[in-house]
């Protein structure tokens, strides 16, 4: 029993580490190709599945890369994902989660940021494929791409279970 339990454990933060690891491997590649291309200023959105659902998984996915993104940077700043969350619901500028050349370029000039950093979440057996992308917002041109695989731990797979309820801003 004991053998087992601490097993468990071990492959728990062996998942963890595996996610963390593979976030920070990938955010240090885009933020080398972010800084390569002259950017300043860039903000982190929700990532989807290939429908453009957003997830509790897209979000706290997307959440780890603007620290791991902040963590790495060298020559760029991060917009804090909470004032992003405020810019796009002031403006009513994504339902769906999916980023289009036109909502790029306006939350661009909101939240005054040169790149918007998307991705997609993707299950595949016992892993998640993470494809992220740096687009330019005035031209919704793509500056970097990479992708790369995370367990699916049990706390991973929960999370992509759980899709976001979006509050209308109908009742305060």
């Amino acid at each position: 029993g004991c053998i087992m339990a601490a097993s468990l454990m071990l492959s728990g933060v062996a998942g963890a580490q595996g996610y963390e690891t593979e976030i920070g491997n990938l955010s240090a590649k885009m933020a080398q190709k972010i800084v390569n291309s002259g950017k300043s200023k860039i903000a982190v959105v929700d990532f989807t599945d290939l429908k453009g659902n957003v997830t509790e998984l897209g979000r706290f996915l997307a959440e780890e890369f603007s620290v791991a993104l902040l963590e790495s940077s060298q020559g760029f700043e991060v917009v804090d994902r909470t004032h992003l969350q405020s810019i796009l619901k002031e403006h009513k500028l994504s339902e769906t989660g999916l980023i289009d050349p036109q909502t790029a370029r306006k939350l661009g000039q909101f939240a005054g940021v040169d790149a918007l950093v998307t991705g997609s979440i993707t299950p595949l057996g016992e892993s998640v494929r993470l494809a992220v992308k740096v687009l330019d917002v005035e031209s919704a041109k793509v500056i970097s791409a990479t992708s790369g695989n995370i367990p699916a731990t049990d706390a991973i797979k929960t999370l992509m279970k759980t899709g976001v309820q979006t509050i209308s801003s109908g009742g305060t």
